[in-house]
């Protein structure tokens, strides 16, 4: 009486009074009742603490400033973790806290290095379906497809909290749910796939395409209650219904097809859900198409849909003993609807067998119902978008930065050094032309002949070398050159080690499970980082081949610069008091002049030129990855614009350095030519040139000098060239590290999937002995997915396609779900003409015993 009271108030609402009118309305609100959307439950995570791990890795990365600058960041982003881990699915606000909660995460991914030397963070979510089996990863992509998920799932059950019965409550729940079809189709298509580690059966490609396609499923059903609400054409509302009927038929066989979605989504009730859907869609097919029935016409076509119709409701009611405890009332709805059914059938059969004596078809010959689908995944962007706040970490580098500077830095200190090399390269050129002469001693003798002892200029540089304390000092820095050297030498060992390792590794598993070992080569992902270490190498090897000529040059000057450890009065008394030519010709006297003046310039040339080198190595070593990562942001938000145009910048100061240094060649050149005019004018003169002159010892107090001194300033660089090394292969050793575990971790997850599956096919393959079936072997749940190796990143990350058999072609639903043998007795007094073949859309569903539920293959 109850219902009979609110229907009749809903007629008089709706404007429905005529008696036939109120009776099809009857029958949209039957099945308006008979409408309901199953929540997909959340998952559940353990606690962290965003706030302690980031403050830490920021102070430690850029300072305590930095972490007083973004507290108020943290704060807010462990509130929303805080909500996003205890979840109240059935709020609208608790699904605005976790899109924001998703939009940090993306942001926090962008930012931080998510890897053991980086931002370490332990995940753990629970199973949506089984919440005692967790996964664990220091994955971000962990927490990321956790939360996605969670996005999903209670977008379904603020859908189900929607009032059905009006239009607009009917458009917002399928809004929602295709949304929620959305997220887990971007699950499926890829976000899944970038996890390293383990995962739970929730998070199965199977289990994704189901959610997904059981979400879209109930959305068009939704468009369907819609569309009967609307008084639309019979013929039109059925193809809808129909191509509900086939999606949620296709959502329980993606969960059919691995053991671990299909044991999952059933002890949720979702199969059953899905299953006794499908057959109340079809029934409902059938039934409409038999709406416009009038007297005489058609009798026996229409006679047979009510059967199939009768049966596939039937079917329906077998399914509703496991259905989740908030969609188990439509049960009561389901046989309302089979009771109406049932009197309609014997009404219009009693008419046939008394007046129109038409022959009823077989069920099977009907012609089938092509679907139409109204629903589509969609809007998830749009709702994301919705949600977006500001960057609560906008002062912090993003990390493609970041990387992208690390290399960028490295590139940019080798072509400052380079052209500091060169410029020091032709000042050292200059030097030997020198020192091959004898000059400037040669040169000091023919202008002084009288002069007894040392020059001044050479008793300066004699003093200045012992104030230095330089021959201690040569020993000491030689001292800490060697172990900067070996330091360095033992992390080159040590990034090989690790490449070659890996990859060996690799080929031999790859030899050993041939085609099953289906993850890219390491060859293939290494590559950058043997370019990195190559690249360094190749520039270790140039400062190792530039220690040894220095230290060589110090060897063969040993003697007299220990000699220039002595007093004024020793150093003087090396010299020969006698004059090495009491007479000089006035030619040769304005020869010597000419080239001392050409010595004078390439002195201040040579002294110009190594402060443009030292300028451009100290730009080099004041170079930092922070400093190019906000050259970089500042420049241009194309990462890789902005990138050629910081080279650009750096390789036009080289060029304009090397410029500005060239004018000393042309002043050897004129010095090469007045040293010739010296030595002709001298031999016409009849000077000597004997090596015990004061000229030859003047020469040798001038190459051991110039030997230590260059010695000094090179050991310096060379201790800033090893330190900075040194910080390169610190960071080509962590990015070897980290990739070498990605890889482990991926090959633990790999070996547990075959030897897996090498089970599984063990155990059926003596079922079916013990049995005697054929039947395939069972299909074991894919494997996590792995991950794939940027090398822009610390972490290297691969993924590999999960083993699993091909969907099943979608074939055409035949119109009757019949069974494979004689149906059972119908409650309604039914005779069945004939047994009708099975539907073809479930082949493995086989005829329920005695009233109870279908019985799965």
């Amino acid at each position: 009486f109850g219902k009979g009271y609110r229907l009749y108030h809903s007629c008089e609402e709706k404007g429905v009074t005529d008696e036939h009118e109120t009776h099809s309305y009857s029958l949209s609100q039957y099945w308006v009742s008979m409408v309901a959307i199953a929540a997909i439950p959340v998952k559940r995570a353990e606690a962290i603490s965003w706030d302690v791990l980031i403050s830490r890795y920021v102070k430690k990365r850029f300072g305590k400033d930095k972490v007083e600058a973004i507290a108020r960041s943290l704060a807010v982003l462990q509130q929303l973790r805080h909500e996003a881990r205890d979840v109240q699915e059935k709020h609208s606000s608790a699904l605005t806290a976790i899109m924001r909660y998703q939009i940090c995460l993306n942001e926090l991914e962008t930012r931080f290095p998510f890897s053991r030397s980086g931002l370490n963070v332990k995940f753990a979510w629970s199973d949506a379906f089984r919440s005692r089996k967790t996964a664990s990863s220091n994955s971000i992509q962990l927490e990321k497809c956790s939360n996605l998920f969670n996005i999903g799932a209670v977008l379904t059950h603020l859908a189900a909290m929607e009032d059905l019965s009006r239009d607009e409550g009917t458009k917002k729940a399928v809004q929602m749910l295709q949304q929620a079809s959305a997220v887990f189709q971007r699950l499926k298509s890829g976000d899944v796939s970038k996890i390293v580690g383990t995962i739970t059966a929730d998070f199965a490609n199977s289990t994704l395409e189901s959610l997904q396609l059981l979400c879209l499923a109930m959305a068009q059903d939704c468009v369907y209650s819609k569309a009967l609400r609307a008084g639309m054409a019979a013929a039109s509302v059925s193809k809808l219904a129909q191509e509900a009927a086939n999606l949620y038929d296709s959502a329980y066989r993606a969960a059919d097809m691995a053991e671990a979605s299909r044991d999952a989504l059933r002890s949720a009730g979702l199969l059953d859900f899905a299953r006794c859907r499908m057959f109340c869609m079809l029934g409902e097919t059938d039934m409409l198409l038999t709406n416009d029935y009038k007297d005489g016409e058609k009798v026996g076509e229409t006679l047979a849909r009510l059967e199939r119709s009768l049966g596939q409701y039937e079917r329906a009611n077998g399914f509703t003993k496991n259905l989740p405890s908030s969609v188990r009332s439509i049960s009561n709805s389901i046989a309302a609807r089979l009771s109406e059914a049932t009197v309609k059938y014997r009404s219009i059969r009693h008419d046939n067998e008394k007046i129109y004596m038409d022959v009823v078809p077989n069920p099977t010959s009907l012609p089938p119902v092509e679907g139409k689908r109204l629903a589509r995944a969609a809007g998830l962007d749009t709702l994301l978008e919705q949600a977006k706040q500001e960057d609560l970490f906008s002062t912090i580098v993003p990390n493609d930065v970041q990387n992208a500077a690390v290399t960028l830095t490295e590139s940019l200190q080798n072509m400052l050094r380079d052209a500091a090399r060169q410029i020091r390269s032709a000042s050292e050129d200059a030097k030997a032309v020198e020192e091959s002469l004898g000059l400037p001693g040669a040169i000091e003798a023919i202008l002084e002949p009288d002069a007894k002892g040392l020059p001044d200029r050479l008793h300066e540089r004699i003093e200045k070398f012992q104030k230095n304390g330089a021959s201690n000092k040569l020993k000491q820095l030689q001292g800490e050159r060697v172990a900067l050297g070996e330091e360095v030498g033992g992390k080159v060992d040590v990034v090989r080690r690790l490449l070659s390792e890996e990859q060996e590794d690799d080929r031999r598993m790859r030899m050993q499970f041939t085609s099953r070992w289906n993850r890219k080569p390491s060859e293939d992902l290494t590559q950058s980082l043997w370019n990195r270490l190559n690249q360094n190498e190749k520039y270790l090897r140039e400062g190792q081949s530039a220690d040894a000529k220095v230290d060589q040059s110090v060897h063969e000057n040993s003697d007299t610069l220990r000699m220039c450890e002595r007093s004024r009065a020793e150093l003087d008394a090396t010299v020969s008091t006698e004059s090495s030519a009491a007479l000089v010709d006035s030619g040769v006297r304005a020869a010597a002049e000419h080239v001392q003046s050409i010595l004078d310039k390439l002195t201040a040339e040579s002294t110009r030129r190594e402060s443009v080198a030292r300028e451009l190595e100290e730009e080099g070593d004041g170079m930092t990855v922070d400093s190019v990562a906000t050259q970089l942001m500042s420049l241009s938000e194309d990462l890789p614009q902005a990138c050629k145009m910081q080279t650009e910048t750096v390789q036009q100061r080289c060029e304009t350095a090397a410029r500005d240094v060239s004018s000393g060649e042309d002043l050897l050149s004129e010095l090469q030519v007045a040293t010739n005019e010296l030595e002709r004018r001298r031999a016409s003169s009849g000077a000597a040139n004997d090596d015990d002159s004061r000229a030859s010892i003047l020469k040798r107090f001038d190459a051991a000098l110039k030997a230590g001194e260059s010695a000094l300033q090179h050991l310096e660089e060379g201790l800033r060239f090893y330190r900075n090394m040194r910080e390169r292969f610190s960071r080509l050793e962590s990015d070897a590290s980290d990739f070498v575990f990605a890889r482990k971790e991926e090959k633990k997850e790999l070996l547990a999937f075959i030897q897996g599956q090498s089970a599984g096919q063990m155990v059926s393959s003596m079922e079916s002995m013990s049995v005697g079936s054929s039947g395939p072997p069972a299909f074991a749940a894919p494997p996590s997915q792995q991950p794939v190796y940027d090398p822009q990143s610390a972490y290297a990350q691969t993924q590999w396609a999960q083993q699993r058999p091909p969907p099943p072609q979608q074939q055409q639903h035949a119109p009757y779900g019949g069974y494979a043998g004689a149906p059972p007795a119908m409650p309604y007094g039914g005779m069945h003409r004939a047994a009708p073949p099975p539907y073809n859309t479930a082949p493995h569903v086989f005829p329920p015993p005695a009233g109870g539920p279908p019985q799965y293959q």
